[in-house]
């Protein structure tokens, strides 16, 4: 039999298989790790596409996109919203956290800083105090939890105490000139 007259075959495998011929030179589908769509070989770092639609293969791992954590069944699935990357859907599996928000590695959570809160209203993002609030529970002017120096909290509005004054520059109370 002549040489160059052998036709070299391949196979199409189903998805989630990829073409592998062992040293016996027999030809085998054989199945992709459970991350990946297609792939090159049977690790999870030889993804070629991956299973969930949101996911992308770097360096061959899928990888879900920010804000993401992919599931046992290889599914992205959302993060708390306090987390900016997680390890699951719970607050205290954070890896890294949103703006204006500090990881607390005992309790892998994410706190707002100070002068934020948490807003349910807005996916759980940290978001800004009103100017006037040292701490609070909402933006509004009337939602401070504690005020600033200067300013007594009257209800739930900080108020100058007497003998100072609003300073819109500085945003506080300044005490007035004898």
């Amino acid at each position: 039999m002549n040489p160059s007259a052998l036709t070299i075959r391949t196979c199409d495998c189903n998805e989630f298989y990829f073409y592998a011929s062992p040293a016996d030179s027999t030809a085998l589908c054989t199945k992709c790790h459970g991350s990946c769509g297609s792939c090159n070989g049977a690790n999870s770092n030889n993804c070629l596409t991956c299973k969930s639609t949101l996911a992308k293969p770097i360096q061959g791992i899928c990888t879900c996109p920010e804000g993401y954590f992919m599931t046992a069944d290889f599914q992205c699935a959302k993060c708390n919203p306090a987390c900016k990357t997680c390890s699951g859907p719970g607050e205290n599996q954070c890896i890294s956290c949103c703006n204006n928000a500090t990881f607390d590695a005992a309790s892998s959570k994410c706190t707002c800083n100070a002068h934020f809160f948490r807003n349910s209203q807005n996916s759980n993002e940290c978001t800004p105090c009103h100017e006037t609030c040292n701490s609070c529970s909402g933006s509004q002017i009337d939602a401070c939890s504690t005020c600033y120096d200067g300013a007594a909290l009257i209800g739930s509005k900080c108020i100058c105490k007497s003998n100072y004054f609003y300073d819109q520059t500085t945003k506080k109370c300044i005490k007035c000139l004898d």
